[in-house]
């Protein structure tokens, strides 16, 4: 039986990132002087966030609402982006 938070991941898919220093799928979304980020857990390097529109491959803007953020792009798309864990 799963859980609540393993349903919740299944349903939003996180984009295929992985640390630039490890190649470890382990992050988290943090928020620093140049904006946001990818924290790995596993090494603590940092990967850009950096997410491209898939509808018209834009650059998008991360929003945050509590663990969840959303990416917008310039063409009025907007996705799930990723999910923090808790």
């Amino acid at each position: 039986m799963r859980t609540s938070q393993e349903r919740q991941a299944q349903a939003r898919p996180q984009p295929e990132v992985a640390c630039r220093a490890c190649g470890s799928a382990n992050l988290s979304v943090q928020y620093g002087k140049y904006g946001y980020y990818l924290k790995c857990a596993d090494c603590g390097g940092n990967t850009p966030a950096k997410p491209v529109c898939a509808a018209c491959g834009q650059p998008a803007r991360l929003s945050k609402s509590g663990a969840e953020f959303t990416a917008t792009c310039p063409g009025g798309h907007r996705w799930a982006y990723w999910t923090n864990p808790a």
